[in-house]
């Protein structure tokens, strides 16, 4: 107790728990403290970040998060996630000093962003500049139509004496028709480039994460659905083609309706059968989708057969009589969290979900289960700090926690056994090792 380190401590848990109890302006203040007094405190920044209420102070906290630790991925991810948005604002609003700053950021930390730097293309000071911001692009994408089309109209202005070109002629440029520019394939909104997310109605229109499409919350579902409503009258009108089939996937998947969406795809990528890249994509994705389709089928089924619903139950009560144990999963990616869901409970088991460790902390205050399964790599608190908190409950300390990880490092198990946890499996796994696990470690806890 006479560690110079204990008020930090103290600061700082006391800090977290006003964060995890939603009150965020007491937690903002007690880590300034923090922060103030030990600059270098990286969890002191990784969680004032989380409970900042404007975009500039999260970048600031991930900065100093970067800057104390460069192999951060929760900071750097974040950090560049930020930079690119504020610096595309800031290039909307005008402000293209700010905007030029923090895309420059951007790109020293990430290279291959073919967004930024097509950003800083059109906000170029002069022809070379621009010129050589679009040639980037080019070399991380020779296929980029939009910096295609860019650099074919700075050729000439190149070719002539140097000069300055002042900003309003290169946005001249970029308010060219729509050849040259990008639409949305739902709403049809113009963008000076292509992005994976609509900036007008927020649709993801990119098939490389099914996890981002089905929890993509930010959706405009109205003018998803506008944009649904007028695409099935073109495949009305004749035989449909593959995009408008495509278009109509993406759609239906944005408004979590997976059977029209799985149809859709299917139908698209019957049209390409020579495509066998996009076949296997589309069929991986088609797969993913009957998946998660099937799970929440399950849930339903699941929830009409119980008698009374756990929130009715005690904090300490398990799910006695079900022929299993009550187990909680925790991981961020819903199609993980589905498909475990349905397998658990097709041999017996009752299972909760937590999309990551704050709201598995949550869900502890309701039910204490048999077993916790929760991976590693997750947002704002990983599977590590989750279990550490968990031993350091007098109600949840003897619960089996089983780590589950994409990777097979003696580093991470040992990590694992170091802050309390009970076994560590490894994706992919085998179902009936998960269930050996499970028996094993619920029978040992409760003094089988």
């Amino acid at each position: 107790m006479t560690s110079s380190s204990h008020p930090k401590v103290a600061l700082l848990q006391e800090a977290i728990a006003s964060a995890l109890s939603g009150d965020k302006q007491a937690a903002r203040e007690l880590l300034e403290h923090v922060t103030i007094a030990h600059p270098e405190n990286e969890l002191a920044w990784l969680w004032l970040a989380s409970v900042s209420v404007t975009p500039q102070e999260t970048i600031r906290c991930w900065r100093r998060v970067y800057k104390i630790n460069p192999h951060q991925e929760q900071a750097l991810s974040g950090l560049k996630r930020l930079l690119l948005q504020e610096g595309i604002n800031a290039a909307r609003q005008n402000h293209k000093e700010e905007a030029r700053e923090l895309l420059l950021e951007l790109v020293h930390l990430d290279a291959l962003n073919e967004v930024a730097w097509l950003w800083l293309a059109t906000l170029a000071k002069d022809v070379e500049e621009a010129t050589r911001y679009t040639a980037r692009v080019l070399q991380i994408n020779p296929n980029n139509e939009r910096a295609i089309a860019w650099m074919e109209k700075l050729r000439p202005a190149m070719a002539a004496p140097a000069r300055t070109i002042p900003d309003p002629a290169l946005s001249a440029h970029l308010n060219t028709q729509s050849s040259s520019g990008w639409n949305c394939p739902l709403c049809e909104h113009e963008t000076i480039c292509a992005f994976s997310r609509c900036p007008h109605c927020q649709a993801i229109v990119s098939l490389t994460s099914l996890d981002e499409i089905l929890n993509n919350k930010d959706v405009n579902v109205s003018l998803v659905r506008e944009a649904v409503h007028r695409l099935e009258k073109q495949a009305e009108i004749g035989q449909a083609e593959y995009q408008t089939l495509f278009n109509l996937g993406l759609g239906y998947l944005n408004l979590n309706r997976l059977d029209d969406g799985a149809k859709y795809l299917r139908r698209a990528s019957e049209l390409k059968l020579k495509d066998a890249r996009l076949k296997a994509q589309v069929e991986n994705l088609l797969e993913l989708v009957c998946e998660s389709a099937a799970a929440a089928a399950q849930d339903v089924t699941a929830a009409t057969n119980t008698e009374s619903p756990l929130s009715e139950m005690p904090p300490t009560t398990l799910n006695e009589g079900s022929g299993g144990y009550t187990i909680l999963v925790v991981d961020d990616s819903p199609t993980i969290r589905k498909l475990v869901t349905m397998t658990l409970e097709k041999y017996g088991h009752h299972v909760l979900s937590a999309t990551n460790g704050l709201d598995a902390l949550n869900k502890l205050k309701e039910v204490v289960p048999d077993l916790i399964l929760s991976d590693i790599n997750m947002p704002h608190m990983d599977g590590y700090q989750l279990c550490k908190m968990i031993r350091g409950n007098s109600i949840t300390r003897s619960v089996p926690v089983i780590m589950l990880s994409g990777k097979d490092g003696i580093f991470d198990k040992l990590r694992g056994r170091m802050v309390g946890a009970t076994a560590y499996i490894t994706k992919p796994f085998e179902i009936d090792s998960l269930l050996q696990l499970i028996d094993m470690h619920c029978q040992q806890s409760q003094g089988v």
